[in-house]
């Protein structure tokens, strides 16, 4: 059986949120390991979980299914956008600041759309963040450009 690429983008996607813990877990096969690290990602993104569930929770359910897909590589979205990305967006990072020491970070309000207050916060968001060290990143600061894209997505934690 070959290997699957919307699993191993998953297993990407898993690996850049610490649920995965070697580079070789990335294969492609929906085994043993991916199935618990699919599962406890599910589980954090619970209602019945960590806050982490937000507006989009996820069924704690082993299965890589389109939601969980969805919500481990959601779409690209910039100033200008608005849905359930952005809510998505903006409630992690109000989430965060009111957790932490990084008030910059709130985009002051939570209604998806992605404006000049969410646009602000997503800078200084990337500001203050570099991506993890090697094998999981290339420990470089983020790109300060006020795009949530693949790599914004995974220091965000979504």
């Amino acid at each position: 059986m070959p290997a699957d690429p919307q699993v191993k983008k998953a297993q990407q996607s898993l690996l850049c949120r610490c649920y995965l813990l070697f580079p070789s877990d990335v294969d492609g096969f929906f085994g043993p390991v991916t199935r618990a690290a699919v599962f406890k990602y599910q589980q954090d993104r619970s209602i019945a979980g960590s806050p982490m569930g937000f507006n989009i929770p996820l069924v704690a359910d082993h299965i890589l299914g389109p939601m969980t897909k969805a919500r481990l590589n959601p779409p690209q979205i910039e100033k200008g956008d608005h849905g359930r990305w952005v809510t998505l967006c903006q409630e992690i990072l109000t989430f965060l600041a009111l957790t932490g020491p990084h008030p910059t970070w709130d985009p002051q309000g939570i209604d998806g759309d992605f404006g000049p207050k969410t646009d602000a916060a997503v800078r200084a968001f990337q500001g203050d963040m570099t991506e993890p060290p090697t094998p999981k990143g290339n420990g470089k600061k983020l790109v300060v450009d006020g795009i949530v894209g693949p790599i914004t997505w995974c220091a965000l934690g979504s």
